[in-house]
């Protein structure tokens, strides 16, 4: 079993290993970007440093929001630089056991958990997310 930081975006749940979780920090204001990203909203200062904001909204297809006070980003490290991934909120940290498994139609493999609740939660992990950001850079949605 691993530890699993459970959090939100729009309508859907997921889940991110915590050991890849450097840290979670309040809402901060942002700087536009120079020129516009499909999936980078802008850049947050993390302790004076420069550290861009990924919009998880818009790369999950979920309906794009205004930041405010009660969203929380998700520090995480990728290509050695921090990056930040722009969530709704941070629900817990729970001990999932996850084994991929084929989707009906799909070669690809996924995790999903459903909860007692029967919430779905989507794992991933932040190389996932951050591939999946650079593809939708280069390719659109």
């Amino acid at each position: 079993m691993d530890s699993y930081l459970i959090f939100y975006v729009g309508s859907r749940t997921l889940a991110l290993p915590v050991r890849e979780v450097d840290r979670i920090v309040h809402s901060v204001a942002m700087s536009p970007l120079n020129e516009p990203h499909p999936v980078v909203a802008g850049v947050i200062d993390v302790q004076g440093e420069g550290v861009l904001l990924y919009d998880l909204h818009r790369l999950y297809g979920e309906e794009s929001v205004d930041l405010d006070l009660h969203h929380r980003f998700i520090l995480v490290t990728w290509q050695d630089r921090p990056r930040a991934l722009w969530t709704d909120g941070v629900k817990d940290v729970l001990q999932l056991s996850v084994e991929p498994v084929s989707l009906p139609g799909s070669e690809k493999k996924t995790s999903v958990v459903f909860q007692e609740d029967r919430e779905a939660i989507s794992v991933t992990s932040s190389c996932e997310i951050m591939d999946m950001a650079e593809r939708y850079g280069h390719e659109g949605p």
